[in-house]
């Protein structure tokens, strides 16, 4: 068993990524880990959409210092009852606050541009003409 020990310049490719993760809208870095070794980082934890999985990877791999990203998150479906952040409905344009049911909406061919809808919202843009 060998010991290692984290550089001056480890720790604040480590932290530069934790931030960025944090700033960035597209994704909850709540239960993401950083882990970084001479430039090249990795990235463990949770959560909720592949497409939040593929954002915290871009995000990483924009941070000055970073050689290479080894994305070890796992995706896990969280709850709309577990929702911590707050979104807004594209049909209506008004909040989904933390807590609320709702749809996430993900289109097969473009992953990124996932949209969260009020249930009533999505229902009338599927069934347009229903009151």
């Amino acid at each position: 068993m060998t010991t290692s020990t984290m550089t001056e310049m480890d720790v604040r490719v480590r932290d530069h990524v934790q931030q960025q993760l944090e700033w960035d809208p597209e994704v909850d870095a709540s239960a993401i880990g950083v882990a970084a070794k001479d430039g090249s980082v990795t990235l463990t934890g949770y959560i909720d959409s592949y497409a939040g999985k593929l954002a915290a990877e871009r995000v990483a791999k924009r941070v000055r210092g970073v050689r290479a990203v080894a994305n070890d998150v796992e995706v896990r479906l969280i709850h709309p009852f577990q929702a911590r952040k707050q979104y807004v409905c594209p049909g209506c344009s008004n909040t989904i606050e933390p807590g609320t049911g709702h749809y996430v909406v993900v289109p097969k061919e473009s992953p990124d541009l996932r949209r969260h809808w009020h249930r009533s919202c999505w229902e009338r843009k599927r069934r347009p003409g229903r009151a």
